[in-house]
């Protein structure tokens, strides 16, 4: 595992990954050796498609990497380089196209297995709420029940009657509750 590269590296090269740290090696989705050596895999899920109000979320691993690139791992209160205590990763994107649910949430379920698989914890970045689902079920088929904060102006407990869809953004609170997941 290798320190996050200097500011010159990353403007030099000009990836964008979380924080400029090291990128994951590439390979199959849901595929654990990927992510060795890692304590923390950051990810990113561009995906929208289940909102009711305002798309957009899908843009959102672009702009926290982009916003992260210059904030530094230096924590000054506490006198420590945050990735030297935790070795971290930018697992990439989880590929995911914007006309397919299902396949999204299949998506994130494997690539989410395999950060734990591979003993690291996943942070997901992007996305509306219905990413939620998948993060939740890969997480508790690990661990079990999980705690949940949950902040944002609604519940997300919604059934599907309203949009006819069972999966959208206002539902996975709903989902995690019924399946026993928090």
């Amino acid at each position: 595992m290798t320190k996050p590269s200097s500011a010159l590296e990353y403007i030099r090269h000009g990836q964008t990954p979380f924080f400029r740290l090291p990128i994951a090696s590439p390979g199959e989705l849901g595929d654990p050796t990927r992510f060795a050596g890692a304590r923390a895999v950051l990810l990113g899920v561009p995906w929208d498609s289940g909102t009711t109000y305002l798309p957009g979320a899908r843009v959102a691993p672009y702009h926290v990497r982009r916003v992260s690139a210059f904030v530094s791992s230096h924590h000054p209160k506490h006198r420590l380089d945050v990735f030297e205590r935790v070795p971290a990763l930018d697992g990439g994107n989880i590929p995911v196209t914007p006309f397919s649910a299902a396949m999204m949430r299949e998506a994130v379920t494997a690539e989410i297995a395999a950060v734990l698989r591979a003993g690291a914890a996943p942070f997901v970045v992007g996305g509306d709420h219905s990413i939620t689902t998948p993060i939740l079920r890969a997480i508790h088929a690990v661990h079990g029940p999980v705690c949940v904060v949950h902040v944002d102006a609604h519940f997300d407990t919604s059934t599907g009657e309203l949009w006819s869809d069972d999966f959208h953004h206002g539902t996975p609170i709903r989902h995690a509750l019924v399946d026993g997941q928090i």
